[in-house]
């Protein structure tokens, strides 16, 4: 099995879930600085899921840096929260128009 096949597959696993929480955040607009909802949404789904989660980054309260680390000397993913948002929207959106091959 490919790598971008099990990585769509792990995602559709998850997809209900992740198209949820967009649904949600797209619902309950926050101000520039105060996302205080889509913060903890998000924060509280990566922290589930294995995430380290630092809050605080760049001096902003709801700014959120999430690591995920997979053994040692492994690789290291690292999303920052101006992305998470939209990332969560572009995973539900694009899943309706584009399947893997």
């Amino acid at each position: 099995m490919s790598d971008k096949k099990s990585l769509f597959e792990a995602i559709d696993v998850q997809r209900a879930e992740l198209c949820s929480m967009a649904d949600q955040i797209f619902d309950n607009p926050e101000y520039e600085g105060e996302e205080v909802f889509a913060s903890g949404l998000l924060t509280d789904y990566l922290k589930k899921n294995g995430f380290e989660v630092e809050m605080g980054v760049g001096g902003f309260k709801t700014a959120f840096r999430a690591t995920y680390s997979h053994g040692e000397g492994g690789p290291v993913s690292t999303m920052r929260s101006a992305t998470w948002d939209t990332a969560a929207a572009i995973i539900c959106r694009a899943r309706d128009v584009w399947v893997p091959q």
